[in-house]
């Protein structure tokens, strides 16, 4: 049951991660809360997984939930200059 809403949780996650990395944000504000809370519903997909029992997506969960962060904010950081954001 649990790695079931582990599932619901992490699709949505990663489709939104991969729409961040593709048309980044508008503002260094929005690109904080957007990875902020990508990385909080990764932790969440990944106590899901564990507590569920399916420890290969928890590994995957929190591989994501790690790298997540600092490689969103390089893209978004990039997209934003060639924007003339930042």
């Amino acid at each position: 049951m649990l790695s079931r809403l582990g599932f619901i949780v992490l699709a949505p996650a990663v489709v939104w991660y991969i729409n961040l990395l593709l048309m980044g944000t508008e503002t260094p504000l929005q690109t904080f809360v957007t990875v902020v809370s990508l990385t909080s519903l990764f932790v969440l997909s990944f106590f899901l997984f564990a507590f569920g029992g399916n420890r290969k997506m928890a590994v995957l969960s929190a591989i994501l939930a790690v790298f997540a962060i600092p490689f969103a904010f390089l893209v978004a950081s990039v997209l934003g200059a060639q924007q003339g954001i930042y």
